[in-house]
């Protein structure tokens, strides 16, 4: 069934538009948005609407966060990341062909790369406060 098809109940609005201001998100990280304006709404309400989100190509899944939670990422087009490792924060990037047969060259022969790469490191924000 398609998200057109789908009820769109006051909550899948909410998350929807949790997950367009935080463009990456956890379950959690929506629920706590949610509850601000819907104080009663459950997390298995937020969890069945990304998993119906996931199902209808709504969203897609970005690495998971530094806790191992599920991470939905808003932009369905095939893309990479960046991961800050000191505060999680998730940045999408683009890798260039030619970055990408460098990293295929040095991983070696017989190597098929997946549609997202992950780049890690720590993001300026973060860098600043280590100074």
């Amino acid at each position: 069934m398609t998200s057109l098809k789908r009820r769109q109940s006051k909550y899948t609005l909410a998350v929807r538009s949790a997950l367009m201001m935080y463009g990456h998100a956890t379950n959690a990280e929506i629920l706590d948005e949610i509850r601000k304006s819907f104080p009663l709404v459950s997390d298995t309400t937020i969890h069945r609407i990304t998993q119906r989100m996931l199902e209808d190509n709504e969203i897609t899944l970005a690495p998971f966060s530094i806790d191992s939670s599920m991470v939905f990422d808003t932009n369905v087009m095939p893309h990479d990341h960046f991961e800050c490792e000191s505060c999680g924060m998730i940045r999408d990037i683009l890798l260039s062909h030619q970055c990408r047969q460098i990293i295929r060259t040095s991983v070696g022969s017989g190597v098929r790369l997946g549609s997202s790469i992950k780049i890690q490191g720590n993001c300026e924000n973060c860098n600043k406060r280590r100074q």
